[in-house]
């Protein structure tokens, strides 16, 4: 899913930049309203964190057995983050 999320942020990024006229305002509109942009930050900061455990597992194959652990680690770091993005962007969305 992160990864489809990543193609359809970088399309319509493309698309809203070499796309003119109404069809490329559209691209555009749609790119950088907050309804879009929440989804997409949420599968692309998911994809990210989820890369880098897989990652760290694979350069360190002895802590495998602690799979378990790294997924709530994972969590952990991924809900605060994402907390904080989200106000962010509503926030800024609803003009504070």
């Amino acid at each position: 899913m992160g990864g489809l999320a990543l193609g359809i942020f970088v399309t319509t990024h493309i698309l809203s930049s070499f796309v003119g006229g109404d069809v490329g305002k559209l691209f555009n509109d749609v790119y950088t309203h907050w309804i879009f942009q929440v989804p997409m930050f949420f599968l692309i900061l998911f994809h990210a964190i989820n890369g880098l455990r897989i990652t760290i597992l694979d350069l360190w194959p002895n802590l495998i057995p602690h799979q378990r652990e790294a997924i709530w680690i994972e969590w952990a770091v991924f809900i605060p983050v994402y907390g904080l993005a989200l106000f962010a962007i509503v926030s800024s969305a609803l003009g504070g």
